[in-house]
C-alpha cells in the first residue's frame, strides 16, 4: 500500500504526543512493507531514510499554518492526480477540509479543540492566556468542524476523544477508536543512574512532569501541591519539571514567593532517549492536565513500571485504573493531588505494585504493533 501521511509537525523538529504517534505510525508501516511518504513543515533539512520520503514546506513567519495548508494542499492534489498513493492520512486536522470526501481520505484527532475550550472556559484566567488562543482560535475550532466532515474515516485516540465528535454532523460508523503505543525500553544502567541523579542534583525521592508549561496541562497544580507536601512528609524530595511554555513565569514566580527552590529542578529541552531514562530515575509521574486526549507521557512511565497520578478528564481514565496502577483525582484538586503523592512516595510496596500493573496494561493495550494492525485495518475499509 502507498501512504501518504500529512503532519504539520513531525520528529526530529518536534517532540509532541501527535508527533511522536505520526513518526511511530510511519515506521510501523514501513516495517510491514508498505510505501510512505512524508508531507510536513521544517526549517532544517530532512534525509530519506529507510525508504521513507518526505516532502518539506518551509515555515514561514506569522503564516506558517496558513502556508502549510496551501502548500499540503498544492502536493497532495499532484499526487491524487498522479495516482501515486492509495491512502492520504491527516495526523490532525492539517489540511483535509480542502479535499473532496470521495477521496481516500483519513484523519486522526488526538483531542477536540472545541472540547479543550469548553473544559478551559471553566477557568475564565486561561481563556486569555497565550497558549488558549493560539490552540483555540475561530480558525482552528473552524478548521476542526470542517475536516472531521471532509474524510472518509476518523481515527480517535481514545473513547472519549471518539465521543466528543459524535453529534457533529459525522457518520458514527466513520469513527474508529486506535489508542497510542508506547514502546517498551530498557532501563538505564546504575551507573547511568548515577550520572543522571548526579547532574541534576538529586539524592532523594522524584517526582517528574514532562508537558508543556501552560494552562491545559495544569502544572501550577503540581506546584501548589509540593508546597503543601513539603509541610506533611519529612523525607527529601524533588519535583523534576520537563517542558517549557507560557505559564513558566507564573510558576517561577510562585517557587520564589514560598521559597520552593530547592524541591524543583527545571529542563527546557532533552533528547528522547534522555528523557526516557529519566522515567526510571523517578518514583512516580503527574499530569494534573484539565484535558487530554489520552496522554501519552503517561504510558511512557508505565512503561518504566511507575504509578501514575492524573486527572479524572478527558481520556486518561481510559489509561488510569484508580488504585491499581495510580491515582484518578478531580480537576484542579490541590488536595486529592497532594494526598495522593503523599500515598505513593511513603508507600514503596505500593509503588512497585501500581508499576507492575500498570507495565501489564502496556503489554496487553498500547502497543505501537497493535496500532499499525489496527490503522491498516481503517485503510482496508475505504480502499
Amino acid at each position: 500500500m502507498r501512504i501518504c501521511l500529512v503532519s504539520y509537525t513531525y520528529p526530529p523538529n518536534t517532540s509532541g504526543g501527535g508527533d511522536i504517534y505520526a513518526y511511530n505510525i510511519v515506521e510501523g508501516l514501513k516495517k510491514l512493507n508498505h510505501e510512505v511518504l512524508v508531507v510536513t513543515s521544517s526549517s532544517k533539512p530532512m534525509k530519506d531514510k529507510n525508504g521513507i520520503h518526505y516532502i518539506l514546506i518551509r515555515n514561514i513567519p506569522f503564516f506558517r499554518v496558513q502556508n502549510f495548508l496551501s502548500k499540503a494542499k498544492k502536493y497532495c492534489n499532484n499526487l491524487m492526480k498522479s495516482k501515486l498513493i492509495d491512502i492520504f492520512h491527516f495526523n490532525g486536522p492539517s489540511g483535509c477540509v480542502f479535499y473532496k470526501k470521495n477521496l481516500p481520505t483519513v484523519m486522526t484527532i488526538h483531542h477536540s479543540v472545541l472540547s479543550t475550550l469548553k473544559v478551559l472556559s471553566h477557568y475564565p484566567s486561561s481563556l486569555f492566556s497565550i497558549d488558549t488562543i493560539q490552540e483555540c482560535n475561530p480558525f482552528n475550532i473552524w478548521l476542526e468542524s470542517k475536516s472531521i466532515k471532509s474524510v472518509n474515516q476518523i481515527i480517535a485516540v481514545s473513547h472519549h476523544t471518539a465521543s466528543q465528535i459524535k453529534g457533529r454532523g459525522v457518520l458514527e460508523n466513520s469513527i474508529n477508536v486506535v489508542h497510542n503505543g508506547i514502546d517498551v525500553f530498557s532501563p538505564p544502567t546504575k551507573s547511568e543512574q548515577n550520572k543522571i541523579r548526579q547532574k541534576l542534583g538529586i539524592s532523594e525521592k522524584v517526582i517528574l512532569f514532562v508537558g508543556r508549561l501552560d494552562q491545559r496541562k495544569g502544572p501550577i497544580f503540581l506546584v501548589k501541591a509540593i508546597n503543601d507536601l513539603r509541610k506533611i512528609i519529612k523525607e527529601d524530595f524533588k519535583c523534576i519539571i520537563v517542558g517549557d511554555g507560557p505559564q513558566k513565569t507564573q510558576i517561577i514566580n510562585y517557587i520564589k514567593k514560598n521559597n520552593l527552590w530547592s524541591y524543583f529542578s527545571f529542563i527546557k529541552k532533552i533528547k528522547y532517549k534522555d528523557l526516557r531514562k529519566l522515567y526510571y530515575i523517578c518514583d512516580l509521574l503527574v499530569l494534573p492536565s484539565l484535558y487530554e486526549g489520552l496522554g501519552l507521557v503517561l504510558l511512557e512511565a508505565m512503561a518504566s513500571k511507575k504509578p501514575v497520578i492524573g486527572t479524572n478528564s478527558g481520556g486518561i481514565p481510559e489509561i488510569i485504573k484508580h488504585n491499581e496502577n495510580g491515582y484518578l483525582i478531580p480537576l484542579g484538586s490541590i488536595k486529592n493531588l497532594t494526598n495522593a503523592i503523599k500515598k505513593i512516595l511513603m508507600n514503596r510496596v505500593l509503588a512497585d505494585k501500581m508499576g507492575e500493573r500498570g507495565y501489564k496494561i502496556i503489554q496487553k493495550k498500547f502497543t505501537w504493533e497493535r496500532a499499525v494492525k489496527e490503522t491498516l485495518s481503517i485503510y482496508n475499509k475505504i480502499l
